[in-house]
Protein backbone atom coordinates (compact mmCIF):
# COMPACT_ATOMS: atom_id res chain seq x y z
CA UNK A 1 0.00 0.00 0.00
CA UNK A 2 2.94 2.17 0.72
CA UNK A 3 4.74 2.21 -2.80
CA UNK A 4 1.69 2.59 -4.58
CA UNK A 5 0.86 5.69 -2.55
CA UNK A 6 4.32 6.65 -3.07
CA UNK A 7 4.37 6.32 -6.54
CA UNK A 8 0.90 8.43 -7.04
CA UNK A 9 2.54 11.10 -4.91
CA UNK A 10 4.99 11.44 -7.94
CA UNK A 11 3.54 10.96 -10.24
CA UNK A 12 1.08 13.94 -8.99
CA UNK A 13 4.56 16.29 -8.48
CA UNK A 14 5.61 15.55 -11.80
CA UNK A 15 2.04 16.42 -13.36
CA UNK A 16 2.62 19.53 -11.05
CA UNK A 17 5.67 20.74 -12.38
CA UNK A 18 4.03 20.91 -15.65
CA UNK A 19 0.90 23.02 -15.27
CA UNK A 20 0.30 26.28 -16.29
CA UNK A 21 1.37 28.96 -14.18
CA UNK A 22 0.27 31.60 -15.75
CA UNK A 23 -2.01 32.27 -18.53
CA UNK A 24 -1.93 35.65 -20.56
CA UNK A 25 -4.55 36.90 -22.44
CA UNK A 26 -4.66 39.29 -25.21
CA UNK A 27 -7.65 40.63 -26.83
CA UNK A 28 -6.96 41.43 -29.91
CA UNK A 29 -10.53 43.44 -30.78
CA UNK A 30 -10.65 45.42 -27.30
CA UNK A 31 -6.54 45.76 -27.00
CA UNK A 32 -6.54 44.99 -23.78
CA UNK A 33 -4.65 42.26 -21.53
CA UNK A 34 -6.18 39.95 -18.77
CA UNK A 35 -3.72 37.49 -16.33
CA UNK A 36 -4.88 34.49 -14.52
CA UNK A 37 -3.39 32.35 -12.26
CA UNK A 38 -5.12 29.37 -10.88
CA UNK A 39 -8.12 30.12 -12.42
CA UNK A 40 -8.38 33.60 -11.43
CA UNK A 41 -7.97 37.29 -12.70
CA UNK A 42 -4.94 38.82 -11.14
CA UNK A 43 -4.00 42.68 -12.25
CA UNK A 44 0.03 42.01 -11.58
CA UNK A 45 1.50 39.30 -13.49
CA UNK A 46 4.43 36.97 -12.18
CA UNK A 47 5.49 33.29 -12.17
CA UNK A 48 6.88 30.77 -9.96
CA UNK A 49 10.31 29.66 -11.63
CA UNK A 50 10.32 26.34 -13.36
CA UNK A 51 6.17 26.66 -14.39
CA UNK A 52 4.82 27.33 -17.23
CA UNK A 53 3.52 30.34 -19.12
CA UNK A 54 0.63 30.04 -21.41
CA UNK A 55 0.16 33.26 -24.06
CA UNK A 56 -3.48 33.00 -25.60
CA UNK A 57 -4.67 35.65 -28.09
CA UNK A 58 -8.18 36.05 -27.95
CA UNK A 59 -10.44 37.12 -30.93
CA UNK A 60 -7.65 35.57 -33.08
CA UNK A 61 -9.13 35.52 -36.71
CA UNK A 62 -7.12 32.81 -38.61
CA UNK A 63 -8.39 33.76 -42.03
CA UNK A 64 -6.47 37.12 -41.88
CA UNK A 65 -3.64 37.33 -39.18
CA UNK A 66 -0.85 35.93 -38.37
CA UNK A 67 1.31 36.52 -35.15
CA UNK A 68 5.21 35.89 -33.66
CA UNK A 69 6.56 35.91 -29.91
CA UNK A 70 9.88 36.99 -29.01
CA UNK A 71 11.15 35.86 -25.53
CA UNK A 72 14.27 36.80 -24.64
CA UNK A 73 16.24 35.02 -22.17
CA UNK A 74 14.98 31.72 -23.12
CA UNK A 75 15.59 32.34 -26.88
CA UNK A 76 12.19 31.11 -27.73
CA UNK A 77 10.49 31.73 -31.08
CA UNK A 78 7.71 30.84 -33.07
CA UNK A 79 5.36 32.01 -35.39
CA UNK A 80 1.55 31.51 -37.14
CA UNK A 81 0.01 31.04 -40.04
CA UNK A 82 -3.35 31.87 -41.80
CA UNK A 83 -5.59 29.21 -40.70
CA UNK A 84 -8.05 28.77 -43.03
CA UNK A 85 -8.31 29.29 -47.12
CA UNK A 86 -11.45 31.68 -47.11
CA UNK A 87 -11.83 35.19 -46.21
CA UNK A 88 -15.27 37.57 -45.98
CA UNK A 89 -16.37 40.60 -44.94
CA UNK A 90 -19.13 41.97 -43.50
CA UNK A 91 -22.73 41.23 -44.30
CA UNK A 92 -26.10 40.91 -42.81
CA UNK A 93 -28.54 38.07 -42.22
CA UNK A 94 -32.33 37.86 -41.88
CA UNK A 95 -32.87 34.28 -39.50
CA UNK A 96 -35.85 33.40 -39.57
CA UNK A 97 -37.85 32.94 -35.76
CA UNK A 98 -39.90 30.19 -34.36
CA UNK A 99 -43.40 30.20 -35.84
CA UNK A 100 -44.49 31.68 -32.52
CA UNK A 101 -42.36 34.71 -33.53
CA UNK A 102 -45.15 34.70 -36.63
CA UNK A 103 -47.73 33.89 -35.44
CA UNK A 104 -47.69 35.83 -31.64
CA UNK A 105 -49.88 33.43 -29.85
CA UNK A 106 -48.30 30.29 -29.64
CA UNK A 107 -46.35 28.85 -26.42
CA UNK A 108 -49.78 29.95 -24.44
CA UNK A 109 -50.51 26.61 -23.59
CA UNK A 110 -47.07 26.06 -22.22
CA UNK A 111 -47.11 29.57 -19.89
CA UNK A 112 -50.88 28.50 -18.56
CA UNK A 113 -50.03 25.06 -17.58
CA UNK A 114 -47.08 26.67 -15.15
CA UNK A 115 -49.44 29.54 -14.05
CA UNK A 116 -51.96 26.81 -12.98
CA UNK A 117 -49.76 25.52 -10.28
CA UNK A 118 -50.26 29.04 -8.27
CA UNK A 119 -53.89 28.64 -8.49
CA UNK A 120 -55.71 29.69 -4.85
CA UNK A 121 -57.88 26.96 -2.68
CA UNK A 122 -61.64 26.45 -3.64
CA UNK A 123 -64.72 28.08 -1.96
CA UNK A 124 -68.16 27.41 -3.07
CA UNK A 125 -67.92 24.92 -5.09
CA UNK A 126 -67.73 21.14 -4.18
CA UNK A 127 -64.72 19.88 -4.48
CA UNK A 128 -65.13 17.10 -6.67
CA UNK A 129 -66.10 19.34 -9.34
CA UNK A 130 -63.21 21.70 -8.56
CA UNK A 131 -60.87 18.58 -8.99
CA UNK A 132 -62.78 17.43 -12.08
CA UNK A 133 -61.94 20.99 -13.73
CA UNK A 134 -58.68 21.28 -12.61
CA UNK A 135 -57.62 18.03 -13.69
CA UNK A 136 -59.07 18.51 -17.28
CA UNK A 137 -57.38 22.39 -17.34
CA UNK A 138 -54.01 20.92 -16.37
CA UNK A 139 -53.99 18.26 -19.16
CA UNK A 140 -55.10 20.14 -21.84
CA UNK A 141 -52.64 22.58 -21.46
CA UNK A 142 -49.94 20.37 -21.32
CA UNK A 143 -51.56 19.00 -24.32
CA UNK A 144 -51.90 21.91 -25.91
CA UNK A 145 -47.78 22.76 -24.97
CA UNK A 146 -46.93 19.29 -26.34
CA UNK A 147 -48.72 20.29 -30.08
CA UNK A 148 -47.38 24.06 -30.05
CA UNK A 149 -43.67 22.21 -29.73
CA UNK A 150 -44.55 20.32 -32.81
CA UNK A 151 -45.68 22.68 -34.63
CA UNK A 152 -42.86 25.31 -33.86
CA UNK A 153 -40.24 22.80 -35.19
CA UNK A 154 -42.05 21.23 -37.90
CA UNK A 155 -42.94 24.47 -39.27
CA UNK A 156 -39.71 26.13 -38.98
CA UNK A 157 -38.08 23.47 -40.64
CA UNK A 158 -40.74 23.90 -43.29
CA UNK A 159 -39.72 27.18 -43.82
CA UNK A 160 -36.00 26.47 -43.57
CA UNK A 161 -36.41 24.30 -46.14
CA UNK A 162 -38.26 27.54 -48.53
CA UNK A 163 -35.75 29.50 -48.10
CA UNK A 164 -32.84 27.48 -48.21
CA UNK A 165 -31.44 28.21 -51.32
CA UNK A 166 -31.62 32.36 -50.55
CA UNK A 167 -29.80 31.27 -47.46
CA UNK A 168 -27.35 29.51 -49.23
CA UNK A 169 -26.51 32.57 -51.89
CA UNK A 170 -26.31 34.43 -48.43
CA UNK A 171 -24.00 31.92 -46.76
CA UNK A 172 -21.81 31.93 -50.10
CA UNK A 173 -21.23 35.29 -50.02
CA UNK A 174 -20.60 36.22 -46.16
CA UNK A 175 -17.86 33.42 -46.40
CA UNK A 176 -16.10 35.38 -48.57
CA UNK A 177 -16.13 38.89 -47.22
CA UNK A 178 -16.88 38.19 -43.86
CA UNK A 179 -13.60 36.51 -42.33
CA UNK A 180 -11.68 39.46 -43.42
CA UNK A 181 -13.93 42.17 -41.86
CA UNK A 182 -11.95 43.71 -39.27
CA UNK A 183 -14.63 45.80 -37.69
CA UNK A 184 -16.43 42.58 -36.63
CA UNK A 185 -15.63 40.35 -33.40
CA UNK A 186 -13.98 37.37 -35.16
CA UNK A 187 -16.30 35.13 -32.06
CA UNK A 188 -18.76 37.15 -33.34
CA UNK A 189 -17.88 36.24 -37.50
CA UNK A 190 -17.68 32.38 -36.34
CA UNK A 191 -21.28 32.57 -34.67
CA UNK A 192 -22.84 34.15 -37.89
CA UNK A 193 -21.39 32.13 -40.61
CA UNK A 194 -22.46 29.10 -38.20
CA UNK A 195 -25.75 29.92 -38.59
CA UNK A 196 -25.92 30.81 -42.05
CA UNK A 197 -24.75 28.04 -43.32
CA UNK A 198 -26.56 25.64 -40.79
CA UNK A 199 -29.94 27.82 -42.72
CA UNK A 200 -28.07 26.81 -45.91
CA UNK A 201 -28.82 23.22 -45.13
CA UNK A 202 -32.08 23.89 -43.73
CA UNK A 203 -30.77 23.13 -39.85
CA UNK A 204 -32.37 24.51 -37.07
CA UNK A 205 -29.76 25.69 -34.19
CA UNK A 206 -30.16 22.56 -32.46
CA UNK A 207 -28.90 20.23 -35.94
CA UNK A 208 -25.59 19.55 -36.86
CA UNK A 209 -24.14 19.14 -40.68
CA UNK A 210 -23.77 15.62 -41.45
CA UNK A 211 -22.11 13.61 -44.89
CA UNK A 212 -25.50 11.87 -45.46
CA UNK A 213 -26.65 15.70 -46.03
CA UNK A 214 -24.61 15.65 -49.00
CA UNK A 215 -24.66 11.88 -50.71
CA UNK A 216 -28.02 11.17 -49.80
CA UNK A 217 -30.73 13.13 -52.11
CA UNK A 218 -33.56 11.54 -50.18
CA UNK A 219 -32.69 12.71 -47.21
CA UNK A 220 -33.69 16.31 -47.39
CA UNK A 221 -36.73 14.91 -49.79
CA UNK A 222 -37.92 12.80 -47.03
CA UNK A 223 -37.17 15.12 -43.93
CA UNK A 224 -39.36 17.82 -45.61
CA UNK A 225 -42.06 15.42 -46.66
CA UNK A 226 -42.20 14.91 -43.09
CA UNK A 227 -42.25 17.49 -41.40
CA UNK A 228 -44.68 19.08 -43.48
CA UNK A 229 -47.43 15.62 -42.55
CA UNK A 230 -46.02 16.48 -38.80
CA UNK A 231 -46.95 20.50 -39.37
CA UNK A 232 -50.63 18.83 -40.98
CA UNK A 233 -51.16 16.72 -38.05
CA UNK A 234 -50.44 19.37 -35.33
CA UNK A 235 -52.42 21.96 -36.81
CA UNK A 236 -55.29 19.39 -37.13
CA UNK A 237 -55.01 17.98 -33.49
CA UNK A 238 -54.90 22.09 -32.20
CA UNK A 239 -57.67 22.28 -33.92
CA UNK A 240 -59.19 19.48 -31.76
CA UNK A 241 -57.81 20.99 -29.03
CA UNK A 242 -59.37 24.57 -29.64
CA UNK A 243 -62.77 22.25 -29.15
CA UNK A 244 -62.21 20.89 -26.56
CA UNK A 245 -61.42 23.96 -24.96
CA UNK A 246 -64.35 25.70 -25.99
CA UNK A 247 -66.60 22.82 -24.72
CA UNK A 248 -64.87 23.59 -21.33
CA UNK A 249 -65.78 27.04 -21.53
CA UNK A 250 -69.28 26.05 -21.93
CA UNK A 251 -69.74 24.02 -19.24
CA UNK A 252 -67.52 26.77 -16.83
CA UNK A 253 -70.34 29.60 -18.12
CA UNK A 254 -73.20 27.59 -16.54
CA UNK A 255 -71.66 27.17 -12.78
CA UNK A 256 -71.70 30.48 -10.74
CA UNK A 257 -68.24 31.77 -9.32
CA UNK A 258 -68.22 34.73 -8.26
CA UNK A 259 -66.67 33.52 -4.48
CA UNK A 260 -64.57 30.94 -6.00
CA UNK A 261 -60.91 31.97 -6.85
CA UNK A 262 -60.40 28.79 -8.68
CA UNK A 263 -62.83 28.95 -11.26
CA UNK A 264 -63.02 32.14 -11.78
CA UNK A 265 -58.86 31.83 -12.82
CA UNK A 266 -60.04 28.63 -14.60
CA UNK A 267 -62.85 31.32 -16.45
CA UNK A 268 -60.90 34.00 -17.59
CA UNK A 269 -57.88 32.00 -18.67
CA UNK A 270 -59.88 29.88 -20.76
CA UNK A 271 -61.81 32.71 -22.45
CA UNK A 272 -58.57 34.42 -22.89
CA UNK A 273 -56.50 30.91 -24.62
CA UNK A 274 -59.75 30.37 -26.83
CA UNK A 275 -59.51 34.34 -28.50
CA UNK A 276 -55.22 33.60 -28.96
CA UNK A 277 -56.03 29.95 -30.05
CA UNK A 278 -58.73 31.07 -32.70
CA UNK A 279 -56.41 33.51 -34.29
CA UNK A 280 -53.96 30.62 -34.82
CA UNK A 281 -56.29 28.69 -36.54
CA UNK A 282 -56.85 31.50 -38.79
CA UNK A 283 -53.43 32.32 -39.61
CA UNK A 284 -52.81 28.45 -40.74
CA UNK A 285 -55.81 28.95 -43.40
CA UNK A 286 -54.06 31.32 -44.83
CA UNK A 287 -50.01 29.51 -44.75
CA UNK A 288 -49.12 27.93 -48.23
CA UNK A 289 -45.89 25.99 -48.83
CA UNK A 290 -44.96 25.82 -51.95
CA UNK A 291 -41.27 23.75 -51.61
CA UNK A 292 -41.06 21.88 -54.11
CA UNK A 293 -38.73 18.35 -54.41
CA UNK A 294 -36.88 19.76 -56.96
CA UNK A 295 -35.87 22.47 -54.81
CA UNK A 296 -34.72 20.51 -52.56
CA UNK A 297 -32.59 17.66 -54.69
CA UNK A 298 -30.95 20.91 -56.20
CA UNK A 299 -29.79 22.02 -52.45
CA UNK A 300 -28.14 18.62 -51.87
CA UNK A 301 -26.46 18.15 -55.53
CA UNK A 302 -24.09 21.47 -56.16
CA UNK A 303 -20.56 21.57 -55.18
CA UNK A 304 -21.35 24.74 -53.12
CA UNK A 305 -22.96 22.50 -50.56
CA UNK A 306 -19.34 20.36 -50.06
CA UNK A 307 -17.26 23.57 -49.72
CA UNK A 308 -20.22 25.11 -47.47
CA UNK A 309 -19.97 22.00 -44.86
CA UNK A 310 -16.21 22.26 -45.15
CA UNK A 311 -16.12 25.90 -44.03
CA UNK A 312 -18.70 24.73 -41.59
CA UNK A 313 -16.73 22.12 -40.10
CA UNK A 314 -13.06 24.10 -39.90
CA UNK A 315 -15.64 26.84 -37.61
CA UNK A 316 -16.89 24.57 -35.96
CA UNK A 317 -13.24 23.12 -34.25
CA UNK A 318 -11.64 26.86 -34.58
CA UNK A 319 -11.89 29.02 -31.56
CA UNK A 320 -10.66 31.83 -33.34
CA UNK A 321 -7.78 32.68 -31.16
CA UNK A 322 -4.60 31.42 -31.20
CA UNK A 323 -2.15 30.11 -28.26
CA UNK A 324 1.91 29.90 -28.65
CA UNK A 325 3.36 26.72 -27.11
CA UNK A 326 3.93 27.13 -23.40
CA UNK A 327 7.02 29.03 -21.92
CA UNK A 328 9.07 27.74 -18.91
CA UNK A 329 9.74 30.39 -16.17
CA UNK A 330 13.59 30.87 -16.18
CA UNK A 331 15.84 33.46 -14.82
CA UNK A 332 14.64 36.61 -13.06
CA UNK A 333 12.06 37.39 -15.88
CA UNK A 334 10.78 36.47 -19.06
CA UNK A 335 10.08 39.38 -21.56
CA UNK A 336 7.66 38.58 -24.02
CA UNK A 337 7.12 40.91 -27.21
CA UNK A 338 4.02 39.85 -29.48
CA UNK A 339 3.47 41.06 -32.75
CA UNK A 340 0.33 40.64 -34.77
CA UNK A 341 -0.27 41.25 -38.76
CA UNK A 342 -3.19 41.17 -40.75
CA UNK A 343 -3.56 40.90 -44.26
CA UNK A 344 -4.89 44.50 -46.05
CA UNK A 345 -6.86 44.66 -49.11
CA UNK A 346 -3.86 44.03 -51.28
CA UNK A 347 -3.39 40.78 -49.64
CA UNK A 348 0.15 42.10 -48.05
CA UNK A 349 0.30 41.36 -44.22
CA UNK A 350 0.55 44.98 -42.54
CA UNK A 351 1.08 45.22 -38.61
CA UNK A 352 -1.85 44.89 -36.24
CA UNK A 353 -1.15 44.87 -32.46
CA UNK A 354 1.84 44.82 -30.94
CA UNK A 355 2.20 43.89 -27.05
CA UNK A 356 5.20 43.76 -24.86
CA UNK A 357 5.28 41.91 -21.52
CA UNK A 358 7.38 41.47 -18.62
CA UNK A 359 6.89 39.20 -16.36
CA UNK A 360 8.94 38.63 -13.10
CA UNK A 361 10.00 35.13 -12.39
CA UNK A 362 9.41 34.18 -8.72
CA UNK A 363 11.02 31.59 -5.57
CA UNK A 364 13.96 29.30 -6.39
CA UNK A 365 17.20 30.58 -5.47
CA UNK A 366 19.59 32.21 -7.26
CA UNK A 367 23.51 33.11 -7.66
CA UNK A 368 24.85 36.35 -8.10
CA UNK A 369 28.10 38.05 -7.96
CA UNK A 370 28.86 41.29 -6.96
CA UNK A 371 32.06 43.91 -6.72
CA UNK A 372 31.88 46.76 -4.09
CA UNK A 373 33.21 48.37 -0.90
CA UNK A 374 33.57 47.08 2.68
CA UNK A 375 34.74 48.74 6.13
CA UNK A 376 35.36 46.47 8.45
CA UNK A 377 36.09 46.77 12.37
CA UNK A 378 37.84 43.92 14.62
CA UNK A 379 36.40 43.30 17.86
CA UNK A 380 39.44 44.15 19.83
CA UNK A 381 41.76 47.39 18.55
CA UNK A 382 44.41 47.36 16.57
CA UNK A 383 47.82 49.45 17.39
CA UNK A 384 50.98 50.28 15.36
CA UNK A 385 53.47 49.48 17.49
CA UNK A 386 57.32 51.45 18.45
CA UNK A 387 60.07 51.91 20.49
CA UNK A 388 60.14 55.54 22.26
CA UNK A 389 63.22 55.74 24.84
CA UNK A 390 63.81 51.93 25.32
CA UNK A 391 60.02 51.38 25.98
CA UNK A 392 57.55 49.84 24.07
CA UNK A 393 54.59 52.05 23.30
CA UNK A 394 51.54 52.09 20.80
CA UNK A 395 49.28 54.29 18.99
CA UNK A 396 45.65 53.35 17.84
CA UNK A 397 44.85 52.78 14.33
CA UNK A 398 42.00 53.39 12.28
CA UNK A 399 39.11 51.90 13.52
CA UNK A 400 37.36 51.45 10.70
CA UNK A 401 39.60 49.50 7.63
CA UNK A 402 38.47 50.03 3.66
CA UNK A 403 38.55 46.83 1.65
CA UNK A 404 37.66 46.26 -2.02
CA UNK A 405 35.12 43.10 -1.69
CA UNK A 406 33.64 40.81 -4.11
CA UNK A 407 30.52 38.58 -3.28
CA UNK A 408 28.83 35.90 -3.87
CA UNK A 409 25.30 35.76 -3.05
CA UNK A 410 22.43 33.22 -2.64
CA UNK A 411 18.87 34.84 -2.96
CA UNK A 412 15.37 33.64 -3.43
CA UNK A 413 13.69 34.93 -6.93
CA UNK A 414 10.94 37.67 -6.05
CA UNK A 415 8.37 39.67 -7.85
CA UNK A 416 9.24 42.48 -5.45
CA UNK A 417 12.09 45.22 -6.49
CA UNK A 418 14.29 43.97 -3.54
CA UNK A 419 14.99 40.54 -1.88
CA UNK A 420 16.85 39.21 1.10
CA UNK A 421 19.88 36.62 1.12
CA UNK A 422 23.07 35.30 2.06
CA UNK A 423 26.25 35.76 0.70
CA UNK A 424 30.19 35.10 1.52
CA UNK A 425 33.33 37.21 0.24
CA UNK A 426 36.72 37.85 -0.06
CA UNK A 427 38.73 41.07 0.17
CA UNK A 428 41.47 43.04 -0.22
CA UNK A 429 43.40 45.92 1.64
CA UNK A 430 42.95 49.07 -0.34
CA UNK A 431 45.93 50.73 -1.77
CA UNK A 432 48.12 52.41 1.06
CA UNK A 433 46.07 50.80 3.98
CA UNK A 434 48.66 49.68 6.90
CA UNK A 435 46.00 47.95 9.06
CA UNK A 436 45.35 45.09 6.94
CA UNK A 437 48.48 43.40 4.21
CA UNK A 438 46.04 39.73 3.65
CA UNK A 439 42.93 38.86 2.80
CA UNK A 440 40.24 39.03 4.46
CA UNK A 441 36.66 36.63 3.95
CA UNK A 442 33.29 37.95 4.90
CA UNK A 443 29.50 36.11 5.53
CA UNK A 444 26.28 37.31 6.35
CA UNK A 445 22.94 38.59 5.38
CA UNK A 446 22.58 40.47 2.29
CA UNK A 447 19.66 43.19 1.03
CA UNK A 448 19.52 43.19 -2.34
CA UNK A 449 17.59 46.06 -4.27
CA UNK A 450 16.40 46.29 -7.92
CA UNK A 451 15.88 43.68 -10.06
CA UNK A 452 18.19 44.52 -13.41
CA UNK A 453 20.88 46.36 -11.84
CA UNK A 454 21.47 45.62 -8.37
CA UNK A 455 22.52 47.14 -5.58
CA UNK A 456 23.52 45.29 -2.71
CA UNK A 457 23.95 45.64 1.40
CA UNK A 458 25.73 43.23 2.95
CA UNK A 459 26.76 43.10 6.82
CA UNK A 460 27.73 40.34 8.80
CA UNK A 461 31.19 38.68 10.26
CA UNK A 462 34.61 39.20 8.72
CA UNK A 463 37.54 37.15 9.10
CA UNK A 464 41.10 39.02 8.42
CA UNK A 465 44.41 38.51 10.05
CA UNK A 466 45.04 41.48 12.79
CA UNK A 467 48.68 42.39 13.93
CA UNK A 468 49.67 41.98 17.57
CA UNK A 469 52.55 41.64 20.08
CA UNK A 470 54.44 38.41 19.94
CA UNK A 471 57.27 36.90 22.47
CA UNK A 472 55.50 37.68 25.41
CA UNK A 473 55.26 41.27 25.07
CA UNK A 474 52.99 44.17 26.42
CA UNK A 475 52.59 48.11 25.83
CA UNK A 476 55.20 49.65 28.50
CA UNK A 477 57.89 46.90 28.56
CA UNK A 478 61.47 47.80 28.33
CA UNK A 479 62.33 46.70 24.80
CA UNK A 480 66.11 47.35 23.26
CA UNK A 481 66.59 45.88 19.84
CA UNK A 482 69.19 47.70 17.50
CA UNK A 483 67.70 47.11 14.31
CA UNK A 484 64.67 48.61 15.70
CA UNK A 485 62.72 45.04 15.22
CA UNK A 486 59.36 44.66 17.47
CA UNK A 487 58.16 40.95 17.10
CA UNK A 488 54.78 40.47 15.80
CA UNK A 489 52.28 38.08 14.84
CA UNK A 490 49.49 37.97 12.55
CA UNK A 491 46.30 35.55 13.35
CA UNK A 492 43.21 35.57 11.81
CA UNK A 493 40.32 37.68 13.92
CA UNK A 494 36.80 37.89 14.13
CA UNK A 495 35.40 41.23 13.66
CA UNK A 496 32.73 42.80 11.40
CA UNK A 497 31.67 44.65 8.05
CA UNK A 498 29.65 46.57 6.09
CA UNK A 499 29.46 46.33 2.58
CA UNK A 500 28.03 48.11 -0.60
CA UNK A 501 28.31 46.27 -4.05
CA UNK A 502 26.64 46.55 -7.05
CA UNK A 503 26.35 43.18 -9.58
CA UNK A 504 28.48 41.52 -11.85
CA UNK A 505 27.31 38.23 -12.72
CA UNK A 506 23.39 37.96 -13.25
Amino acid sequence: MKPTFLLVALLLCFTASGQTGLILEYDLFENEVKYFKNGKEITTPRIESGQNLKVVLKEFNPYISRANIQVQNINYSQGTTAMGSVSMDGGSSGFLGGISGLLGGFGAGGEMGSIFSGIPGSRGVSEKKVRTIKSNYKSLTQELAQVEERLNKSYEKIKLFKQAEESKKVALRDVQTLTNNTMIKPSRIKAMLLTEIRHAFAKREDEDIEIEDLVDKSKAVNELKSNIESYQSATADYVKLSGEFNNMNLELSSITADDDDQLEFIQNSTQDLLGTMEQNIDSFEKMQFDVSEEDVITLTNVDDMTYLRQVYEELLNGKFEYSFAPIQAEGDEIVLEVDVQQRDETGTFVPFRFFKQTVPVTSGWKISGSLGLCFGKFKEEQFRYYINEETLVADKKDEFIPLVASFVHFTRRTHLNYSVGASFGIGLPMVGGDNIQSASFFAGPTLVLGRNQKFMLTTGLMGAKAERLSGGLEVGDMYTNEGGFIPTSQNYELGYFLGISFSIVQ
